[in-house]
């Protein structure tokens, strides 16, 4: 069985996708406490019958989950076990590096085949800490499949006062661009800390 780890899945679309993509894979979901009861409560309405629970110490009750939820303070409640896919979208950008490196302690821990990383290639969090990708513990032993401007995560939609997307001159309603570029790596992590 395939184990899929999502950090920071926001409204839980992407765990929904791969989730039908590989419907036997077991999908870990670690985000924030409300963020993650948003998640469980919608997939567990788009899956039913799927087994959904919440990670606690007692690592057998969740190990055969298909959707198994852990708040990000508690990572070390996750069931044991290598982790298959890692992926991460716009999140780590939210974290101090401290943060972003114990993330990275743990996918190598469990050591994870492949990581999806796409984030902001620059952040000044709220508290004035630079957060830069390039400087996310990445090792030089980590092969690289994909290391480039992200095409697909460059705009958003809803309402906001960020700079619209235009196309031939003229401004689309309610696409708007990211304040800075977005880097994506699709990267098989070397182990090691």
């Amino acid at each position: 069985m395939r184990t899929i780890l999502v950090i920071g899945d926001g409204h839980g679309i992407l765990s929904a996708l791969l989730h039908n993509r590989f419907p036997s894979a077991r999908i870990l979901l670690v985000d924030l406490g409300a963020t993650l009861l948003f998640q469980a409560v919608y997939l567990a309405k788009a899956f039913p019958l799927a087994t959904h629970v919440l990670t606690d110490e007692d690592f057998a009750a969740t190990s055969d989950a298909t959707f198994s939820y852990c708040p990000a303070d508690r990572i070390e409640s996750l069931p044991n076990g290598d982790i298959d896919l890692a992926v991460n979208v716009a999140s780590m950008q939210e974290m101090t590096l401290a943060a972003v490196a114990g993330y990275f302690k743990l996918l190598r821990k469990r050591r994870t085949r492949i990581f999806y990383c796409c984030n902001r290639l620059e952040k000044r969090l709220s508290g004035g800490e630079l957060l830069r990708f390039m400087d996310y513990p990445w090792l030089t032993a980590d092969v690289h499949l994909v290391d480039e401007a992200c095409p697909w995560h460059q705009w958003f939609f809803g309402r906001s006062r960020a700079p619209r997307v235009r196309v031939g001159g003229v401004a689309i309603p309610l696409v708007h661009r990211y304040d800075g570029v977005h880097w994506h790596r699709l990267t098989r992590l070397a182990q090691g800390s």
